[in-house]
């Protein structure tokens, strides 16, 4: 089947259910986290700031730590299309904002261990999950890949917070929209949860067909 699948393929042929399987699979076990976020800045200065600093290792703000676990309300915080780079910032504007959006979790995902993608943060973030610091790093192309324990996962509402430095050019979230997912831990550990998708894949034990992606 695969081999007369393939050649179908290499003449023009489609199939709806490879164009299917991805949003499928996505609504089974994968939480989306693009979409409308929270943000509001804190400690923004103008001109160049010290790189070396390492502001995601050194935190700037207090108050900025104390908002990652303020309710979802007040007027204090401004609507940001995430991802992409937030307009606070512009071009010579740096320093810490936090980012922050309501997260549902299903039930069936309470207690369990969940990891959360982000795909790059420019420049560093400190990220939290119910006020909870759940993992940092550093570089504007880096991808985020945070473990969520168990323990600080409710089904319902969750809160997340992500505390974003930026110290040169634009700052904000460098992402796909497809990057920026929650899922639970055990979906990585057993393999993807399927051989194809609408991307090439090399990123579970079964591997993927790179021919497959070929049309001759």
């Amino acid at each position: 089947t695969r081999v007369v699948t393939q050649l179908i393929a290499n003449l023009g042929g489609s199939f709806t259910l490879d164009a299917a399987l991805p949003a499928l699979r996505s609504a089974r076990d994968r939480v989306p986290l693009a979409g409308q976020w929270q943000a509001r800045a804190f400690d923004l200065v103008e001109g160049t700031r010290d790189i070396a600093n390492k502001p995601a290792i050194t935190p700037i703000s207090s108050a900025a730590l104390a908002a990652v676990t303020e309710a979802l309300d007040g007027d204090a915080w401004s609507a940001a299309s995430v991802p992409g780079m937030w307009s606070g910032f512009g071009e010579s504007r740096y320093g810490e904002a936090v980012f922050r959006r309501e997260v549902m979790i299903p039930e069936a995902w309470a207690g369990q261990d969940l990891v959360i993608e982000m795909g790059a943060v420019d420049d560093a973030d400190i990220t939290f999950w119910n006020g909870i610091e759940i993992g940092s790093g550093e570089g504007w192309n880096v991808a985020r890949r945070y473990r969520i324990p168990g323990e600080q996962v409710r089904a319902g509402a969750n809160q997340l917070a992500v505390r974003v430095f930026n110290n040169f050019l634009a700052g904000g979230f460098n992402a796909k929209p497809g990057e920026m997912v929650v899922y639970p831990a055990s979906r990585a550990e057993s393999g993807g949860g399927g051989y194809y998708h609408a991307d090439y894949r090399s990123d579970f034990a079964n591997g993927d067909d790179p021919y497959r992606y070929i049309r001759w």
